[in-house]
């Protein structure tokens, strides 16, 4: 019953190729304004480079964009699917680690001084 409305998905848009990516974290981050209103959302995919998580890619989270994260329980309870369409295309992004966060700043450009966005891997076009 859970991979039901993923099943009438690819039926529906008639979906021949999904795309999977797989990273560290994922992460749904929600940025506030001073007086705690959700200024926006955004998905945060993280690669763990030495000793620090690094951003590989992200999305905003709009009305338009359905984000569907399901745990693996049957294969590996400790990783997490994250399916959406994006550019009219099914992604499949699957990660180790799932985190929620409420943030004042926005995380993906704190990382731009440290790693410009020219030199991370992107989730794959």
């Amino acid at each position: 019953m859970r991979y039901l409305w993923l099943a009438l998905l690819i039926i529906m848009f008639r979906v021949t190729c999904v795309t999977v990516d797989d990273v560290d974290l994922a992460e749904h981050n929600r940025v506030v304004c001073e007086d705690g209103r959700v200024a926006f959302e955004q998905m945060i995919w993280y690669d763990f480079r030495g000793c620090e998580y690094v951003v590989v890619d992200w999305r905003l989270v709009n009305s338009a964009t359905n984000f569907y994260v399901l745990p693996e329980h049957r294969t590996c309870p400790w990783r997490y699917r994250l399916w959406f369409f994006d550019d009219g295309r099914l992604r499949l992004v699957r990660a180790k680690q799932w985190r929620n966060s409420w943030t004042t700043d926005d995380p993906e450009i704190n990382q731009r001084e440290t790693y410009p966005q020219e030199s991370r891997r992107k989730l794959t076009q």
